[in-house]
Protein backbone atom coordinates (compact mmCIF):
# COMPACT_ATOMS: atom_id res chain seq x y z
CA UNK A 1 0.00 0.00 0.00
CA UNK A 2 1.29 3.19 -0.95
CA UNK A 3 0.35 5.52 2.24
CA UNK A 4 1.90 2.58 4.38
CA UNK A 5 4.62 4.67 6.05
CA UNK A 6 3.74 7.72 5.33
CA UNK A 7 2.76 10.06 8.52
CA UNK A 8 -0.62 10.56 8.52
CA UNK A 9 -4.36 9.11 10.05
CA UNK A 10 -7.85 8.44 8.79
CA UNK A 11 -9.32 11.17 10.60
CA UNK A 12 -13.22 10.42 9.21
CA UNK A 13 -14.44 7.60 7.25
CA UNK A 14 -13.38 8.89 3.74
CA UNK A 15 -10.65 11.21 4.98
CA UNK A 16 -7.31 9.96 5.38
CA UNK A 17 -4.84 13.32 5.86
CA UNK A 18 -1.16 13.50 5.77
CA UNK A 19 0.42 15.13 9.31
CA UNK A 20 2.46 17.31 7.51
CA UNK A 21 -0.89 18.88 5.72
CA UNK A 22 -2.49 20.14 8.81
CA UNK A 23 -1.89 23.27 9.89
CA UNK A 24 -4.41 24.02 12.30
CA UNK A 25 -7.26 22.83 13.80
CA UNK A 26 -10.96 24.10 14.10
CA UNK A 27 -13.59 23.13 16.75
CA UNK A 28 -16.92 24.11 16.85
CA UNK A 29 -18.72 22.80 20.00
CA UNK A 30 -18.20 19.12 19.86
CA UNK A 31 -17.20 19.42 16.07
CA UNK A 32 -13.85 19.27 15.09
CA UNK A 33 -11.78 19.90 11.64
CA UNK A 34 -8.37 20.46 10.43
CA UNK A 35 -7.02 23.10 8.00
CA UNK A 36 -5.33 21.79 5.45
CA UNK A 37 -2.06 23.76 3.87
CA UNK A 38 -4.33 23.63 0.67
CA UNK A 39 -6.87 25.60 2.33
CA UNK A 40 -9.46 22.40 2.30
CA UNK A 41 -10.77 21.41 5.91
CA UNK A 42 -11.05 18.16 7.46
CA UNK A 43 -13.94 17.07 9.48
CA UNK A 44 -12.73 14.86 12.30
CA UNK A 45 -14.96 11.66 13.36
CA UNK A 46 -15.94 11.97 17.31
CA UNK A 47 -14.31 8.90 17.16
CA UNK A 48 -11.09 9.27 15.93
CA UNK A 49 -10.97 12.64 18.45
CA UNK A 50 -9.12 10.42 20.87
CA UNK A 51 -6.86 9.03 17.92
CA UNK A 52 -5.61 12.46 16.52
CA UNK A 53 -5.26 13.67 20.29
CA UNK A 54 -2.95 10.47 21.27
CA UNK A 55 -1.00 11.14 18.14
CA UNK A 56 -0.03 14.49 19.25
CA UNK A 57 -2.14 16.75 16.51
CA UNK A 58 -3.94 18.44 19.13
CA UNK A 59 -2.45 21.51 21.34
CA UNK A 60 -3.38 24.33 24.14
CA UNK A 61 -6.63 22.57 24.33
CA UNK A 62 -9.40 24.60 25.86
CA UNK A 63 -13.12 24.72 27.05
CA UNK A 64 -14.50 27.41 25.31
CA UNK A 65 -18.53 26.64 26.07
CA UNK A 66 -19.60 25.77 22.80
CA UNK A 67 -17.69 28.75 20.30
CA UNK A 68 -15.10 28.13 17.92
CA UNK A 69 -11.67 28.08 18.26
CA UNK A 70 -8.97 27.64 16.32
CA UNK A 71 -5.73 26.39 17.86
CA UNK A 72 -2.11 25.98 15.80
CA UNK A 73 -1.19 22.62 15.13
CA UNK A 74 2.62 21.79 16.60
CA UNK A 75 5.19 21.88 14.24
CA UNK A 76 6.96 18.70 12.25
Amino acid sequence: MALENADGLQVHRSWWVARRAVVRVVTEGRNLRLQLVNGITAPVARSAVAIVREAGWLTNESSTGGRSTETEILPL
